[in-house]
């Protein structure tokens, strides 16, 4: 995919374009004044900062209404045909680097799978942490936005067990 490939920002056509890797632009266009007065509007590449969870986000104004949106969402959305839904499916950097923006580098997954490839507590399995107080593996499993405690183990074995047989029921 050439990196000169742009296109329309859902939403905001004749206003936004995008990127494979990530650079978005607003594009020439006129703005209407009194009588015969219109002026244009150069087109450019917008900045873009970074939120307070890392992220790259920019801001789009269309009509006097202005929304901020994260680059990697953009991208998802125009590229990987991503609806957005409620974190069901989430975005991805493959390579972890929060900043790192081109469609190459990312993926749809569940947020499960999203969960499960960030580092918890001090085990390798989804569900089970170590909780040093106790010196016990604790295990706990999230179904339909609900928290559930499955138990303390001397194991993270068996504190894994408990995580799977519950994800199961």
């Amino acid at each position: 995919m050439s990196k000169d490939l742009f296109k329309w920002i859902p939403n905001y056509e004749g206003f936004y374009i995008i990127n494979n890797q990530g650079v978005i632009k607003s594009v020439d266009r006129f703005k209407n004044g009194i009588g015969e007065n219109r002026s244009v509007i150069k087109g450019k590449v917008l900045a873009q900062s970074k939120t307070s969870s890392g992220y790259l986000g920019v801001s789009l104004s269309k009509h006097g209404l202005r929304k901020t949106y994260t680059t990697h969402q953009l991208l998802a959305i125009v590229f990987l045909n991503h609806i957005p839904s409620n974190h069901k499916i989430v975005i991805d950097h493959k390579n972890n680097i929060k900043t790192d923006n081109r469609v190459d580098n990312l993926q749809l997954i569940t947020n499960r799978e999203n969960v499960s490839k960030t580092p918890r507590g001090s085990s390798k399995f989804t569900g089970v942490h170590f909780q040093k107080q106790s010196k016990r593996w604790i295990a706990s499993i999230t179904k339909n936005n609900i928290q559930k405690y499955l138990g303390s183990f001397k194991t993270q074995l068996q504190a894994r067990e408990a995580y799977n047989k519950e994800l199961l029921t």
